[in-house]
């Protein structure tokens, strides 16, 4: 046999025998060795017990009795104590550098960051058509983007079914048939003829060859679709004319957040230019979402008006950061009204999360009472001072119902809460809900945490306690 197979047999030999040591330790150790049953004051972790539990660092097992030589049976590495009950006296407060916050009711508000593009109101905007056939001649506006006055004259038209249409209101003029020169009147206006051409042609006593077409609005030429001599025809677009003092801004907002876009909600325009925010209301929520990009659009309408360099804060197709500011109510929805009145708020860093299960550690301490008759007793006090903790504090899980991630309102440190929906503690005889003026650990609670799994208690990971804790490290 070669050097190499007899490594292979002697090795194989080796692990077969701790494989048989292995085995026979399960079978022969003493059972509570290994694993062990929920005791009766987990069924009631409100009241804190002082009895001492062993841990090995590995999680192998959780013993109530230390052995003799004070190692782990499975691994021999050295057991640490650990509190049988969810217990951390005022040194090991310190040393996990706990920090507690009370709780309290505030009026909380959403925040969303959100991006818009700037556009025309459409209400601001007008074409400028053909009304007849005919030829374009001294093109007053004649570049894009000149401003003009309403009523202001932008080009003549020669257009010879306009021109005779007048000349027939003349003559019906001079023949006094006052029906007939109604008919022709109307038949100008809807030509496009502005009543103060046809009131100096009457004038004149003759119908001109070029009449002038006027701007239907005061605004900026957006669009222009003429030269001087173009031929145009009934119905053509000439020109647009848009109004720059009122501009729509189309946000867009994601489809998770759709819920909070409600009309009248606040929103602050940040266009850039390091001035102050515009202030403006949601004025119109579209009832679709986009299939593509999954976003939904809100309105809002701001006034633009230039400043007294003639500069305007925003402009047509700019991209602009908007802070939409949404009160909200205990459910986590939109507030009804724009209003919000205070809800019962966690603290995020309060809060310990597996991505579907949240929960949180409400500080107590077993404080002992005296009735009338001078008997005595002790009960679990959650309402503490936290100047004045005693040395032995105790700690209770909560699993929570939360609604979203909020600011509150005014705070401009921009700290988050969660509104509480709903609490419910793992065990028989927990309070019924979370309240003011309770106590709850924002800063190393991970650690409070590990000590619950240590002593068997319900922990983030272990909702039923020891058992399930217990149950998983038993074959490590």
């Amino acid at each position: 046999m070669s050097p190499a197979m007899r490594r292979t047999v002697y090795l194989s030999a080796l692990a077969g025998i701790a494989l048989l040591l292995g085995f026979g330790a399960v079978f022969l150790l003493p059972e509570r060795w290994f694993w062990r049953p929920a005791p009766e004051e987990h069924a009631g972790h409100g009241a804190m017990s002082d009895g001492p539990s062993y841990a090995c660092p590995m999680f192998c097992v959780v013993m109530d009795e230390k052995p003799a030589d004070g190692r782990c049976p499975v691994c021999g590495m050295e057991l640490g104590e650990v509190g049988q009950a969810s217990v951390v006296d005022a040194h090991e407060r310190m040393m996990i550098g706990l920090e507690l916050e009370r709780l309290a009711e505030r009026r909380l508000e959403r925040r969303l960051d959100v991006w818009g593009e700037v556009a025309y109101e459409e209400g601001n905007v007008s074409a400028v058509t053909a009304r007849a056939s005919g030829w374009i001649s001294e093109l007053a506006a004649d570049s894009t983007w000149s401003e003009v006055e309403a009523g202001t004259r932008l080009f003549d038209l020669e257009a010879p079914e306009v021109t005779a249409a007048l000349d027939e209101y003349l003559v019906a003029r001079r023949a006094a048939s006052a029906e007939l020169a109604r008919a022709q009147r109307t038949r100008l206006e809807l030509l496009g003829v502005d009543p103060r051409d046809i009131e100096e042609a009457e004038r004149g006593g003759a119908a001109p060859r070029l009449l002038p077409v006027r701007a239907p609005r005061s605004g900026v030429i957006v669009r222009r679709g003429i030269t001087e001599g173009d031929h145009v025809k009934t119905g053509q677009e000439l020109l647009v004319v848009a109004d720059l003092d009122r501009v729509r801004v189309e946000l867009e907002v994601f489809e998770p957040d759709a819920v909070f876009l409600v009309k009248g909600g606040e929103v602050r325009l940040d266009p850039g230019d390091d001035g102050e925010p515009i202030a403006a209301r949601i004025e119109f929520v579209d009832p679709v979402i986009d299939r593509r990009s999954r976003v939904l659009r809100a309105r809002v309408v701001v006034a633009n008006a230039p400043d007294g360099a003639g500069r305007r804060r925003l402009r047509i197709g700019q991209r602009v950061r908007a802070d939409l500011v949404v009160p909200i109510d205990a459910s986590g929805r939109a507030a009804p009204g724009g209003g919000s009145s205070p809800v019962l708020a966690l603290p995020r860093e309060a809060v310990l999360s597996t991505g579907e299960r949240r929960v949180a550690f409400v500080m107590a301490a077993s404080v002992e009472r005296t009735t009338a008759t001078g008997r005595s007793f002790r009960r679990t006090e959650r309402t503490l001072d936290p100047e004045r903790l005693p040395d032995r504090l105790g700690h209770e899980l909560v699993e929570l119902e939360l609604g979203p991630l909020a600011h509150e309102v005014g705070d401009d440190a921009r700290r988050l809460f969660y509104p509480v929906r709903s609490a419910r503690w793992p065990v028989v005889d927990g309070p019924s809900a979370l309240e003011s003026g309770w106590l709850v650990a924002t800063r190393g609670a991970f650690m409070l945490d590990a000590q619950a799994q240590l002593a068997g208690a319900p922990s983030l990971f272990f909702p039923e306690g020891s058992t399930a804790a217990t149950d998983v490290h038993a074959g490590h």
